[in-house]
């Protein structure tokens, strides 16, 4: 088979959005969800939504993904802003479904939710892209606890961790199919850290 010529995969981002070049052609125009009726409206060019991402947390994960990897095409999809800085089991079934929906090969899902009403939808949801041959790539909670999608069998579970390597990985448990990957420090506030939002960028770049 001759691939030289093959279209590059297409990753939806879920997140809150993109707010990079206008340009860009790596970016396809984004997606953001009315939470009135969890209905997905095309916000237009990407000169039209430079400002839509006021929480910045996706225009990060963008970001980082496209410093590894140029071999994608990225479709950002925004279920939480500025008003609506939280995410839950509804929102994310409804971007998996639109993520599908659109014949996207890899769901990148660098946030997490601990609220578990609805959770069933969002395991069928998952479980439904899976079997439609779509990967999911998921940051997991704290040691601690797990966050979901990332605690799904059909989800790959992504935890920060450091590597001499910025593509480093490592199985943690082959049966939970959790994964620890290399995150870059970030600085916060008076600290710094290691997100496990973009660990799951690392392996989706992988």
């Amino acid at each position: 088979v001759d691939a030289t010529n093959a279209s590059p995969p297409l990753v939806a981002v879920i997140d809150s959005g993109w707010a990079g070049e206008a340009n860009d052609h790596r970016v396809r125009r984004m997606l953001r969800l009315s939470p009135s009726d969890q209905r997905f409206d095309d916000e237009g060019s990407a000169a039209v939504i430079a400002n839509r991402d006021p929480l910045g947390h996706g225009t990060l994960v963008i970001g980082y993904l496209l410093s590894l990897t140029s071999k994608c095409e990225i479709l950002p999809i925004g279920i939480f802003d500025a008003s609506r800085d939280c995410t839950d089991a509804a929102s994310l079934r409804a971007a998996i479904g639109v993520a599908i929906d659109v014949g996207v090969d890899i769901i990148n899902v660098s946030l997490s939710t601990a609220y578990f009403r609805d959770a069933k939808v969002l395991y069928d949801q998952c479980l439904r892209a899976h079997r439609a041959g779509i990967v999911i790539v998921a940051a997991s909670g704290s040691r601690a606890s797990v966050g979901y999608p990332a605690g799904f069998m059909s989800v790959l579970g992504i935890r920060a961790a450091r590597f001499a390597c910025r593509y480093g990985l490592r199985v943690d448990d082959k049966d939970t199919r959790e994964i620890s990957a290399y995150a870059p420090l970030i600085r916060r506030g008076d600290g710094v850290y290691r997100p496990a939002s973009l660990a799951a960028a690392t392996v989706t770049a992988v």
